[in-house]
């Protein structure tokens, strides 16, 4: 490990619940759509059970979601895939925001980043440009928004505060 990196890990106990609520939220699916009854019902509930043991093989095999940051900036690895960024590309604070049931840190970009990406404005973000879900990660989303804001490094401009 590399001096002034940090790692926020994933948690298994909160996966399992993440997970679980996913399972269940599909079996609920597939009785409301299909009915567990049918032949085809029995089909569907044993694709979302699939589904949740390739999620749970993901994370092992992966070791995500995590994120690591260090002094150039942040990466958040996904189950699948991953999402960069540098400090220069990040305007303003992070904050924790609603996504969906649980809570995100989310933050916004610089101009010039979001011209590069063609970043447009999202009504499901609060007014913030991206976010990290936390609902499967050890901090809680507070924790994870005062460690990457401490992160930061301070000579860098925050024309987008958000208080």
């Amino acid at each position: 490990m590399q001096p002034n990196i940090a790692t926020v890990r994933p948690s298994l106990p909160r996966l399992l619940v993440l997970l679980g609520k996913i399972v269940a939220g599909g079996m609920v699916a597939v009785w409301a759509v299909i009915g567990l009854r049918s032949m085809y019902g029995f089909v569907a509930a044993g694709v979302v059970v699939g589904l949740a043991v390739v999620l749970l093989v993901l994370f092992f095999v992966r070791q995500a979601p995590r994120i690591v940051i260090s002094p150039e900036g942040f990466v958040f690895y996904k189950l699948i895939g991953s999402l960069s960024r540098r400090w220069e590309e990040v305007d303003g604070p992070f904050a924790v925001i609603k996504l969906g049931l649980s809570k995100g840190v989310a933050y916004n970009l610089t101009a010039e980043c979001k011209a590069r990406l063609g970043k447009k404005p999202t009504s499901h973000l609060s007014g913030y440009d991206e976010a990290v879900p936390v609902g499967a990660l050890q901090l809680s989303a507070e924790r994870l928004a005062e460690l990457l804001n401490a992160s930061r490094p301070q000579h860098l401009p925050a024309a987008g505060d958000r208080t």
